[in-house]
């Protein structure tokens, strides 16, 4: 009795077939991981805002510890978060993918990534820059009036604010201010009025009473007209190439003084503060 070879059933091995979606399925779950953590990130950040005082959020604002603090939170979160990202595609990805479809994931992952590291990074350096602020406020200054804790305002009513923006560059010598505003805010109000002064305003007087008028006394000028280099957005470069450091007193910017001198005489009111941006 012969049988036939095409009637022998033939043993198959039970082989599980690799499925066609598995990265995509990666993917989905890698687009969850980064989501759901930013959903519940602006969740939490929506319940402080409104579950908080002002005050408290300004005393935070305005503690040099606290920056410090969100700048290492930042970094742990975005470190967590991208490491999360990545963790949850390489556990769910096929290991018999193809090339192809390993390379599009890899792609999306990194994407992913960069959408979470991007905004976080850029957070991160808002927050290191509000801490260099308040070191900066450590510097000395000839012309800034003396303040206390019980007295921040030194018994002032207003407090004014010059708000400088700079030209400076790495291949530019020097820095011109090219932008000049004066804030005078009222300390109980927070009323505040913005004087704008332009950058090539000549003869400016500074301060009565001040060794720069004494110096200047026709306003900053050398007699001719026209001169650039005795516009008002030339003090802060030039008084400190004409006169020592300590012309005016101890001061760690004598520029900076030189020119708060100048719109003090040019509006006629005291000028307490500065910031300086670099605008180039």
């Amino acid at each position: 009795m012969s049988w036939d070879s095409e009637r022998v059933p033939k043993h198959r091995g039970r082989h599980k077939a690799v499925r066609p979606d598995q990265v995509g399925r990666a993917l989905r779950r890698a687009l969850v991981a980064t989501v759901v953590p930013g959903l519940l990130l602006a969740l939490g950040l929506l319940v402080f805002a409104g579950g908080t005082s002002t005050s408290y959020k300004a005393r935070l604002a305005t503690t040099p510890d606290f920056y410090t603090i969100a700048a290492v939170a930042i970094g742990v979160v975005g470190l967590g978060w991208v490491g999360l990202i990545c963790l949850t595609y390489v556990r769910h990805r096929s290991p018999n993918a193809s090339s192809a479809a390993r390379f599009i994931g890899a792609c999306s992952v990194i994407a992913m990534c960069g959408a979470v590291a991007t905004p976080l990074a850029l957070s991160g350096k808002y927050v290191v820059d509000g801490r260099g602020i308040f070191d900066a406020t450590g510097e000395r200054s000839a012309t800034t009036p003396k303040a206390s804790v019980k007295n921040p305002w030194g018994g002032r009513d207003r407090v004014n604010v010059l708000l400088l923006g700079g030209d400076g560059a790495v291949r530019r010598p020097g820095v011109r201010t090219d932008s000049v505003l004066l804030a005078s805010i009222d300390v109980k109000t927070g009323k505040t009025i913005l004087f704008s002064l332009p950058r090539n305003l000549q003869k400016v007087p500074f301060a009565e009473g001040s060794k720069l008028a004494a110096e200047y006394p026709a306003g900053f000028t050398d007699g001719t007209e026209n001169n650039a280099e005795y516009f008002l957005n030339a003090v802060y470069r030039n008084i400190p190439a004409k006169y020592p450091a300590d012309f005016l007193g101890r001061t760690d910017n004598l520029g900076a003084d030189a020119v708060k001198l100048a719109v003090s005489g040019a509006l006629g009111i005291p000028v307490d503060y500065y910031v300086l941006i670099n605008l180039a």
